[in-house]
């Protein structure tokens, strides 16, 4: 974190450079040619002494700030005679999509919950199941818990997930 002014375009520039350098060779790792990734350079400012940032496109320090000013000003209803403090640097890559080509073969296994438990007004004990473990043209219907790495799904009874209503997948 420092003051916006105490930067030149050429210091913000070259550390969004690194960032870009470091990101297309992750990228390049994971098969998607560099020269097919789109780059997104923005920075967080905020008002030196306040806690919350807006998330400006990097366009040169002069046009970020004005930028700034004024989406403050749309934000919060006011803007400040007071300097501009640099957060964080952000960069975003994005490469074009890939297919992934499922198996296209319904699951031979019913689907088995990992664990039961209880929750309120359910009068049966509710199956959990993993996520990852379910596979297309498995049936599963609520209530029932679908847990997986980044989020929980609550599935309501008489409910049946999209991949469960096809025969297969293809």
């Amino acid at each position: 974190m420092q003051p916006l002014d105490g930067l030149s375009d050429e210091a913000i520039e070259t550390a969004l450079d690194t960032l870009a350098e470091e990101a297309l060779a992750l990228m390049v790792e994971e098969g998607v040619a560099a020269v097919a990734c789109e780059l997104g350079r923005s920075l967080d400012l905020r008002y030196l002494g306040q806690s919350y940032t807006l998330e400006i496109p990097w366009s040169g320090r002069s046009l970020t700030a004005e930028v700034f000013h004024k989406r403050h000003a749309e934000r919060y209803g006011h803007d400040l005679d007071l300097p501009l403090e640099l957060v964080n640097l952000r960069l975003s890559v994005q490469g074009p999509g890939t297919v992934i080509d499922p198996a296209c073969t319904p699951a031979d296994r019913p689907a088995a919950p990992f664990r039961h438990c209880r929750i309120a007004d359910e009068s049966v004990r509710v199956g959990c199941y993993q996520r990852d473990e379910l596979a297309p043209g498995q049936e599963l219907s609520g209530p029932a818990i679908i847990a997986e790495q980044v989020a929980t799904t609550w599935l309501a009874r008489g409910c049946r997930p999209e991949w469960t209503r096809r025969a297969t997948c293809c």
